[in-house]
């Protein structure tokens, strides 16, 4: 922006110079006086400039102070204090001008080409950049893109995995004349490790089998299979403990590295009841008559390890009223905020307080105490619960 003062002595300047050409001798001092005052404001505004330090104001500098010498030289010739050729004074003066003016301008165009060259140069390495990134763009959206198409196949075969996990499930309970069934599951991700099942061979007997492969996902899935298809095979023609035997050397035969399945086998004849384990928690017996809660236990190895263990069985002979509870251990290991247990100790109070109601009263219950004692926490392991419950069998004659 140009100050309003270079207007003023622009005008100024303008009007002595006409009317110094036609009124010479009139205007003399006049025009000294105004090349007077625009030495000093010449000389004021290379002051600032110095101080401040515009860029390049010793060359303008250099010129101006010479126009400024001549500007002198000629204004004391004309007032007779020197002696000389006004004419030379201004001639050097304006020479001086030009000169650091043109050395002025030839300079700030150098830098003005370094300095376009300067951004010539940063707007390519900007472009080498902005080419790379969007090729690494271009480059993670395909990856992405292949990362949801891998994650859509996963998904595919886990709703698959699972929907074959739930087919190896019983349909439905079975109607049993001598037994109330109830049967709760909650699987930790979407192909669980435990599994249940019923079979019953022509004199009515039933076999209850309750597992828990360890870990979950498609090898556990592997193991369910096959131990439900081992299940259904020996659960009529062989004693449980040879059923055990059997399954464990054909899961240790499948070679896969460290899994295993934990078993329990009830066979019931009426109310009597034959039980082995391979590795599961115990079961809880509630006794009507007594009203206490019996825990029965059988240490043994999990289903499929190098060791051939030596399987046994108990015979249990309950009365009507009494209840027998099952479980995999995903029930006791249930944690709560605290990364506290449910534990076996509140699972038998719990069964006890419910246990001379119905099947499906007593898991309600149970269900609805881990529940609670879990709040918000996210479950951890499979949970399978099972309640049997010994009932009159109806005469039908």
């Amino acid at each position: 922006k140009v100050p309003v003062i270079f207007w003023g002595f622009l005008v100024v300047g303008f009007a002595l110079a006409i009317g110094t050409w036609f009124m010479t001798n009139n205007l003399r001092l006049l025009r000294e006086v105004f090349v007077l005052i625009s030495i000093l404001e010449i000389i004021r505004v290379l002051t600032i400039s110095f101080f401040k330090k515009r860029d390049g104001v010793w060359l303008i500098g250099t010129g101006l102070l010479s126009f400024v010498f001549g500007l002198t030289f000629t204004m004391l010739v004309n007032l007779n204090i020197l002696i000389g050729d006004p004419i030379l004074g201004n001639l050097y003066g304006s020479v001086g001008l030009i000169l650091g003016m043109s050395v002025y301008l030839s300079r700030e165009f150098a830098n003005t080409n370094k300095r376009l060259q300067h951004k010539l140069e940063e707007v390519k390495h900007l472009s080498e950049l902005s080419l790379k990134q969007e090729r690494v763009n271009q480059q993670r959206e395909i990856e992405r893109k292949l990362l949801e198409v891998e994650n859509e196949r996963k998904s595919t075969e886990l709703e698959e995995a699972r929907t074959l996990q739930l087919s190896m499930l019983p349909a439905h309970l079975p109607d049993c004349t001598h037994w109330d069934i109830a049967v709760y599951m909650e699987t930790a991700q979407e192909v669980g490790g435990d599994y249940y099942d019923f079979s019953f061979d022509n004199q009515g007997t039933m076999t209850v089998a309750l597992g828990d492969a360890t870990g979950h996902g498609l090898k556990a899935g592997i193991i369910v299979a096959t131990a439900k298809s081992y299940f259904h095979t020996l659960a009529t023609d062989y004693p449980i403990v040879e059923m055990l035997t059997r399954m464990s050397s054909g899961i240790r035969n499948m070679n896969l590295r460290m899994m295993y399945m934990s078993m329990l086998f009830l066979k019931c004849k009426g109310h009597s009841i034959e039980y082995t384990s391979a590795g599961m928690p115990p079961v809880l017996h509630y006794k009507k008559n007594s009203g206490t809660v019996e825990q029965i236990l059988l240490k043994s190895m999990p289903l499929g390890t190098k060791v051939r263990f030596p399987y046994s069985k108990l015979t249990v002979e309950a009365e009507i009223g009494d209840s027998l509870l099952l479980m995999s251990d995903g029930l006791m290991e249930l944690f709560n905020s605290h990364r506290q247990q449910f534990g076996l100790s509140q699972i038998s109070t719990a069964f006890s307080k419910a246990a001379q109601s119905g099947a499906t009263e007593i898991l309600s219950y149970l269900i609805n105490q881990a529940q609670t004692w879990s709040g918000e926490h996210l479950q951890e392991d499979d949970i399978t619960v099972m309640v049997l419950t010994a009932k009159k069998p109806v005469d039908i004659h």
